[in-house]
């Protein structure tokens, strides 16, 4: 969510760019690189007023969800993805967070036995574990710390970051193939 046009605070500046309500937050660089002459490394704004509108949102995604009824991990999966299972749609299919990268898949899969949901974000390449904090789900949030990474290093190559959860969790692209849900990283 980008930062309001009014009421500018210390708070939503910190939360915008990633570092959550309960860190400290400090502008000494900010106003280091200000006297410098040179630009912030992250292009942010130099003064309060020019924070107005800022977002640190680095690519948006809408899925159409699709289903599968189970040919990998022999649970059924909604959400989308090129390969296997193939399922639902995507609205560019490019990662701008990994340079116009193919997103293979972003779904969410049962996992029959464990009575537990996995949920997937794969793309072409191998691409390093950052760049990214957060990935907004329709309102379910996950972390890149938190998610477990692998990088298929045989053809074809891909990078792949997986969240578990218990009975009922991660099921966040629900189970209405057609849907649209909005997916965020920052």
């Amino acid at each position: 969510m980008a930062i309001p046009s009014t009421n500018i605070s210390l708070a939503a500046i910190q939360v915008e760019t990633g570092y959550g309500s309960t860190s400290n937050i400090s502008l000494t660089l900010q106003s280091q690189n200000a006297k410098a002459g040179s630009d912030p490394a992250d292009g942010a704004p130099y003064g309060m007023s020019e924070w107005a509108g800022y977002t640190h949102i680095l690519d948006t995604q809408y899925v159409t969800v699709g289903y599968d009824v189970g040919t990998e991990y022999g649970g059924p999966h909604y959400g989308y993805s090129t390969g296997t299972p193939s399922l639902g749609s995507i609205s560019d299919g490019t990662s701008n967070v990994y340079s116009g990268a193919n997103i293979n898949a972003l779904y969410s899969s049962y996992l029959p036995g464990t009575d537990s949901w996995i949920v997937f974000w794969r793309i072409a390449g191998l691409h390093a574990n950052s760049g990214w904090t957060t990935m907004n789900i329709d309102g379910n949030i996950f972390t890149r710390a938190s998610g477990s990474y692998f990088q298929q290093t045989s053809t074809p190559t891909y990078t792949q970051w997986t969240w578990g959860g218990g009975p009922g969790q991660n099921l966040v692209f629900g189970t209405t193939v057609g849907a649209v849900k909005t997916v965020v990283w920052e």
